[in-house]
């Protein structure tokens, strides 16, 4: 699905990285171009797909961390109430604006550059289902074991 991202050349991948925490019906053309020489995904999920797109653009490469597990490191690193709680508001959201918003927050404040976005897209595509399997799926990853 991102697996062009990283073939594509440095104005369109600034293109991409500028936009992230924003959604694909709010960026001009020329990202919107930018994201369509990069993805092939079915049209129903672009709109979900965008952010991690976003994500891979301004790390360059895609990671092997799950972004659940690099929040479970990071928690360990700062032992902070308030960023437990701000994950647990980010899950808690209903897929749109804010939720892209605050997953962009949280994944700058890490400063990470190895997230898995491929997998992170998939959950976006699934984030609203009923059986909340991808909040589920988080939260015993960002607790077991802690």
């Amino acid at each position: 699905m991102l697996e062009k991202v990283e073939l594509l050349g440095k104005g369109e991948q600034v293109k991409l990285r500028r936009a992230s925490g924003r959604m694909l019906s709010e960026v001009d053309a020329d990202t919107m171009s930018a994201f369509y020489h990069a993805c092939s995904c079915k049209w129903e999920f672009e709109e979900r797909v965008f952010p991690a797109a976003c994500f891979l653009a301004g790390q360059g490469k895609n990671g092997s961390v799950k972004l659940p597990e690099a929040w479970k490191d990071y928690l360990k690193r700062k032992n902070s109430d308030s960023l437990d709680s701000r994950m647990i508001k980010l899950l808690d959201m209903q897929w749109g604006p804010n939720l892209v918003r605050s997953m962009w927050r949280i994944v700058k404040m890490m400063d990470r550059k190895d997230i898995d976005c491929e997998s992170l897209a998939w959950d976006l595509i699934h984030w609203n289902e009923e059986d909340r399997r991808v909040q589920k799926a988080w939260l015993r990853i960002i607790y077991s074991n802690r």
